[in-house]
């Protein structure tokens, strides 16, 4: 009897280890960051080293980040940011709350191979970015839940 017990308390806890684990992927995801205030876009609230710890955060990989720009299409904000002495230009894409744009973990963040610190480095499409001018494009993004 003991054993039987002893054997489903073991099982119960092996099931419950993938939510447990998925739990703790979750506490493991970035904080959102509040970038700027909207009226005052050039006054940004975020360094590099902050935002190249965001993004190693989301995807496991390290990353260094040497300039940021704010910048606008017609439906969002994207924070840009050059790699440090690289070629990629990476667009987070931020949330706007009330007079605050935010970094948020769930948002995509597209990253274009050859560029110039400027939204003119990516194709606009339906006011949000849709691609790159030059060079291939990638769009990397976690799923809310995983």
């Amino acid at each position: 009897m003991r054993n039987a017990l002893l054997t489903c308390l073991w099982l119960l806890i092996l099931s419950a280890m993938p939510m447990l684990l998925q739990g703790q992927h979750r506490s493991q995801l970035p904080k959102p960051m509040t970038v700027a205030k909207v009226h005052r876009p050039n006054a940004l609230k975020v360094k590099p080293k902050q935002v190249a710890q965001f993004y190693q955060r989301l995807f496991d990989e390290e990353i260094s980040l040497s300039k940021l720009k704010l910048a606008k299409t017609d439906e969002a904000y994207y924070l840009l940011a050059e790699q440090a002495g690289g070629p990629l230009i990476l667009a987070f894409e931020l949330q706007q709350r009330g007079k605050r744009v935010c970094l948020e973990p769930h948002l995509p963040v597209h990253i274009c191979e050859q560029g110039e610190l400027s939204i003119r480095t990516f194709l606009e499409i339906d006011g949000k970015i849709g691609g790159c001018r030059k060079g291939p494009h990638q769009v990397r993004q976690v799923q809310p839940g995983g």
